[in-house]
């Protein structure tokens, strides 16, 4: 039987990616409170500084070609032009995380932070570009299985560094590893056996192609979204640069640690817009409007709720959270903790219509939307974080998931409107 025939329901790929996703997340947000428990908030600013810095630069190095896979419904590219440009950008992330860490020569221990976080990117990049091929085939519980291997190598490895002495840029490495095994142990082959199930060599999935002209035009289309996440990216970052400039690497760890306990709740939120995506693509391709707004409620209804019940458990748990978790140098503040969800709130509902833009392929669009909430964000934070520190970085938070709100809402219904007037949808509006 070929069993390319069979797709996976969309309630079961939801339960695999969110049980990757979450595990995943709960992995390394425990290196964070691994190093909250044992330095305290200085080292924590360190390694969420480091992260502001490279995780910008690598999301916009991989071109989300994630999502461009997954949205190929007419398969115009396979995966060996991906994995060639996915090398090539790989390397000029690399060049350019050098070149910066040169800052801090100084420094040794932010020096090979910087370059060992890179190497740990580069490599969880060849995890990302095989995930796009499954997620296009929806299979997402081998997604699932890889990243909960990923995960263990944050969990027992990288912690057992950290509780025995050993220093942070030797835990990335680690990571770095692990990541890398996972691609050839299980991530390329499980390429290699979709592309058997469609008929084409497997052995096509292990040579990267460079051919010039096709890297041009595929790097054209991925240019817009690649850097509209990395403005979804950098605006994570935002208020950690202007908190390390005002207030130093400490102020920054204390921010870092309250806004990671939102990770559970974003985490849920991708799984679910990630299992998503395929389906609003081939709703939107196809015209059908009314299932298209139908998913995407579903979507915000279920960010919603979980927004909301968030923010009561911080609300009246704040204090103990931040102790169990942290230790007791982030409990002075931890009133800030339900501050931070209740900032989020908004994004919690709007998660689901970022990836039904991005399902539109409708990329240059997001880019100018995008580019205006990065600068009104940046403002806010330039003005509100030297006079108010933490405080200041939560109003800017939450200034910019409000922008954020209605700029998504505006592009989606141009969106919708614009493939309306091209087709006559086959369900009613």
């Amino acid at each position: 039987m070929n069993t390319s025939s069979y797709t996976p329901s969309l309630k079961i790929n939801a339960i695999w990616t969110l049980s990757g996703n979450i595990f995943y997340g709960f992995c390394q947000w425990t290196l964070l409170m691994m190093l909250g428990h044992t330095h305290g908030p200085e080292l924590v600013g360190r390694y969420a500084l480091a992260g502001a810095i490279i995780i910008p630069i690598f999301s916009l190095s991989n071109m989300n070609l994630r999502a461009v896979q997954a949205t190929d419904a007419k398969q115009e590219y396979n995966f060996a032009n991906y994995f060639g440009l996915r090398i090539l950008t790989s390397i000029a992330a690399l060049l350019i995380i050098s070149g910066i860490a040169t800052f801090w020569w100084e420094r040794p221990e932010m020096f090979w932070l910087l370059l060992s976080f890179g190497v740990m990117k580069a490599c969880e990049s060849l995890n990302d570009l095989c995930y796009g091929s499954m997620q296009q085939g929806e299979r997402m519980s081998w997604i699932s299985l890889s990243m909960k291997g990923r995960g263990l190598f944050w969990l027992v490895d990288a912690n057992a560094v950290i509780f025995f002495g050993g220093s942070l840029p030797l835990a990335m490495l680690i990571i770095a590893a692990g990541n890398l095994y996972l691609f050839c142990a299980h991530d390329l082959p499980k390429v290699i056996t979709l592309q058997a199930e469609e008929d084409c060599p497997g052995g096509r999935a292990l040579r990267p192609r460079f051919n010039r002209p096709v890297l041009h035009r595929l790097f054209i289309l991925s240019l817009p979204i690649a850097l509209t996440y990395m403005l979804v990216l950098l605006n994570v970052s935002i208020p950690r640069y202007f908190l390390a400039w005002h207030e130093g690497e400490a102020a920054v760890g204390i921010f870092a640690a309250y806004f990671s306990l939102t990770m559970p709740l974003s985490q849920s939120l991708i799984a679910i817009g990630q299992t998503s995506l395929p389906r609003l693509a081939k709703y939107f391709a196809e015209l059908r409007f009314s299932s298209f707004w139908k998913l995407l409620l579903k979507i915000g209804g279920v960010g919603l709720t979980l927004g909301v019940f968030s923010c009561l458990v911080m609300f009246f748990f704040h204090r103990p959270l931040a102790l169990l978790f942290y230790g007791d140098k982030f409990t002075d503040r931890s009133h800030l903790l339900f501050w931070i969800f209740l900032a989020c709130l908004p994004s919690n509902f709007t998660g689901g219509f970022g990836y039904a833009i991005t399902a539109t392929r409708r990329w240059g669009k997001m880019l100018g939307g995008s580019i205006l909430a990065t600068i009104l964000y940046a403002a806010t934070c330039a003005f509100l974080i030297p006079k108010y520190e933490l405080r200041g970085a939560i109003a800017s938070l939450t200034a910019c998931t409000a922008i954020n709100f209605i700029i998504i809402f505006i592009l989606l219904r141009q969106a919708v409107k614009a493939a309306r007037a091209k087709g006559e949808s086959d369900e009613l509006p």
